[in-house]
């Protein structure tokens, strides 16, 4: 799994932290680290620790293309004090790691309509 480097972190934690309040973190990354089997590190706010602190260790255990959906999302919602800050960091993330090993599902089954046997578990499996 690959894992986001640790300046990114600060420097994605930093715009989070500037655009949302130490509840919002929690419940944003709360909820998508429990849609997305991400483990977070702090589903409470901690004492004595800063939202900054919060975003960087929950956010650690994002990957690039969780990180991508995660920002994605947030632009989509328009949440945040700044959505267009949100949006550039967001460009700027999809630019630094390339999400060209995450497919939409058209495209899956596209590749997959060639083999029609395929198709049918494939689709069984996502119903599951």
């Amino acid at each position: 799994m690959e894992k986001i480097p640790s300046t990114w972190i600060m420097r994605i934690a930093t715009i989070i932290k500037d655009n949302f309040t130490m509840a919002e973190i929690l419940s944003l990354t709360n909820s998508f680290g429990a849609e997305h089997d991400i483990k977070i590190t702090y589903q409470n706010p901690p004492k004595y620790t800063n939202k900054q602190e919060v975003a960087n260790q929950n956010f650690s255990n994002f990957t690039p293309s969780q990180m991508i959906l995660f920002l994605t999302y947030l632009v989509e919602s328009k949440k945040g004090t700044s959505p267009q800050q949100i949006n550039e960091l967001k460009n700027e993330v999809i630019a630094k790691f390339s999400n060209a090993q995450v497919e939409t599902t058209p495209k899956i089954e596209k590749r997959f309509s060639k083999y029609p046997d395929v198709v049918e578990v494939w689709d069984r499996s996502i119903v599951c």
